[in-house]
């Protein structure tokens, strides 16, 4: 993947869906040192195996910010 290249992924508030999404991303999903590229900031939520952090990129002039959100890997079950 191409470094910057950036996909969003918005789902209704559909569990089956969503735990579809899950078992597709857990075979993709590519392991960063976050901390490189963006600062992170305060908790904005939690669930049950999830938190939901403020973040921002480090070199980005916008200054936009990101909820950034982060789920355990050792709360996902295996298929």
């Amino acid at each position: 993947m191409a470094k910057g290249l950036m996909f969003e992924f918005y789902v209704k508030n559909d569990r089956n869906l969503r735990d579809s999404w899950v078992d597709a991303f857990k075979h993709s999903v590519v392991l960063l040192d976050l901390k490189e590229d963006f600062d992170i900031f305060e908790l904005l939520g939690r669930g049950n195996f999830a938190k939901v952090h403020l973040c921002q990129k480090k070199v980005d002039a916008t200054k936009k910010k990101f909820a950034l959100k982060t789920i355990e890997k050792n709360m996902i079950k295996e298929t």
